[in-house]
């Protein structure tokens, strides 16, 4: 692999290209995993369902989406074989040509993702494209952050407006046809950057304590060494990931601190409130 393909890059030849064949094509290239959606039609959508509602053109044709990895020539052949115009979608996650992490924001008010960088941080230049109704930028994971506690989120921060997709999602992408007339169009290309840590933070799945921590007490615990190695390790397990990340932004001597408070408080790893700034100790 030449030094051009070892990061995730959006081909600036998706600025004006507006064939889907030629921008299948162009996504495969790039080491994208690409798929066919259904379209929007003027009875709603060509899978002839009734009930797509806002999903209309927007999910996937073929069932297996999700687990197999199509060849550009499998592609091809399912469009061969369809009777109208598919839109493409992106599938996110691990990447097959790098091996990079693809996170999409999906953002439909702009007042809502304000809101977010006021609490997380402004989000950085990154690729971008532009869908009927508003835009989804495209992040790699931070290296900092587990991939494996990423979840998918719907309305991040707990109100609509900005979705954020990873793992087991997809997303629409140019040059599909959005339901209200309009085409999905690319407005920002070239590599795909890091997302920025809070932000990757926010979407982390809560660490759950295990069922058997249940039936101790305090007291209990401290006498049994077999039940404090087990929540020892479970304590490393839970925090490792969100210290490691906070560390990056904040003094580790404060980061550490600030974990072994809530731990003797009894607050969850993943309940561990947010840290404003990006001085040392900052409370």
């Amino acid at each position: 692999m030449n030094p051009a393909e070892d990061q995730l890059t959006i081909s600036e030849a998706l600025l004006t290209t507006t064939s889907v064949e030629e921008c299948l094509e162009l996504y495969f290239l790039s080491g994208l995993k690409p798929i066919l959606i259904h379209s929007p039609t003027p009875n709603g959508c060509s899978c002839g369902k009734k009930n797509c509602g806002r999903s209309a053109g927007k999910h996937p044709i073929a069932r297996n989406w999700q687990n197999h990895e199509f060849t550009l020539d499998e592609l091809r052949d399912q469009m061969s074989r369809l009777k109208f115009v598919p839109n493409l979608g992106v599938v996110l996650g691990k990447q097959p040509k790098t091996g990079e992490y693809l996170i999409a924001v999906d953002v439909d008010d702009f007042d809502r993702v304000a809101v977010l960088e006021e609490e997380l941080g402004p989000l950085t230049d990154t690729p971008r494209c532009d869908s009927g109704r508003g835009y989804r930028l495209f992040y790699k994971a931070p290296p900092e952050v587990d991939v494996l506690m990423m979840n998918n989120v719907t309305g991040l921060g707990g109100e609509p407006g900005v979705d954020v997709k990873v793992e087991r999602g997809q997303v629409v992408v140019a040059p599909s046809l959005h339901q209200n007339g309009k085409r999905y169009i690319w407005t920002v290309a070239g590599p795909v950057n890091p997302m920025p840590v809070q932000w990757a933070m926010a979407m982390l799945k809560k660490p759950q304590p295990p069922k058997w921590i249940e039936k101790y007490t305090p007291s209990s615990l401290k006498q049994s060494k077999h039940a404090q190695g087990r929540a020892e390790k479970y304590l490393e397990a839970a925090v490792h990931g969100e210290a490691r990340a906070l560390a990056c932004e904040h003094d580790p001597q404060f980061v550490l601190v600030l974990l072994l408070d809530a731990i003797h408080a009894g607050v969850p790893p993943g309940d561990v409130p947010p840290l404003a700034g990006n001085g040392p100790f900052v409370r």
